[in-house]
């Protein structure tokens, strides 16, 4: 009886062994899918966040002043070079399907990649703090 029950461990593990590697191929895709969402998200709202802080001249404020021939695109091209950028080393980002808007109230950042499934969109506020602190003073002095 032992001499034809040799060998079955072998010829179990030949089936069970593949499908293991299997799921820990998958799941450390997923672990990659995750972190690349969480980074791409970052990176989408630090982009929109300092395009909103492109500014004219006349505001007086802000991380990049610009004289009043400043184009409004300038913002969206530099989100867009910047995440293009990036994306050489996200391997679930398509960066093709990149969108940056800007307007007077806000800067938004939308990215999709990996068939649809990784889509983040950011919106940040465009906020003058000179304005800011100049109401807080106006408040607290009572005007």
């Amino acid at each position: 009886m032992r001499k034809c029950l040799r060998g079955y461990i072998t010829v179990e593990a030949s089936y069970l062994m593949p499908i293991v590697l299997i799921i820990y191929c998958t799941l450390i895709m997923g672990g990659f899918y995750l972190y690349d969402r969480c980074v791409i998200s970052q990176d989408a709202f630090l982009l929109a966040l300092r395009g909103s802080r492109f500014t004219f001249a006349s505001s007086h404020y802000g991380e990049v002043i610009y004289g009043e021939e400043y184009e409004n695109t300038y913002t969206e091209n530099y989100i867009k070079e910047r995440l293009n950028h990036k994306a050489k080393g996200y391997p679930f980002l398509n960066a093709e399907i990149l969108n940056a808007e800007r307007n007077k109230e806000a800067v938004q950042v939308s990215v999709s990649g990996f068939h649809g499934t990784l889509s983040v969109s950011k919106n940040v506020k465009v906020q003058n703090p000179m304005q800011k602190v100049k109401e807080v003073r106006r408040i607290k002095n009572g005007s």
